[in-house]
């Protein structure tokens, strides 16, 4: 028996039709703890890249200021982060179910 199923006492399974809202409402926030959770670790990941020196940056894009500027290297950067946002938000919403 795992945290997102149910059994009935006999030991049988349940139907989906039989499952009531707290199933839906657990699987959805399970769903969602875990989008926010990869969220934040790729924000993380993404943030430490774009903060930090490395040798492939590439020339400045854009500079800010003096002594800042955006990089070629972090454009890939920013677009592949805004990829994997989009990504999760597709995978939550998908999974709802249609009422």
């Amino acid at each position: 028996m795992t945290l997102l199923s149910r059994t009935s006492p006999a030991g049988s399974s349940t139907s989906r039709s039989r499952r009531g809202p707290r199933d839906h409402y657990l699987r959805g926030m399970v769903r969602w703890l875990g989008a926010l959770l990869a969220a934040a670790i790729m924000s993380a990941f993404a943030i430490l890249l774009l903060t930090g020196d490395y040798v492939r940056e590439g020339p400045v894009v854009v500079q800010l200021s003096t002594t800042h500027g955006v990089h070629r290297g972090d454009v890939g950067i920013v677009s592949l982060w805004t990829l994997g946002m989009l990504s999760l938000l597709a995978v939550v919403v998908s999974g709802r179910p249609r009422r």
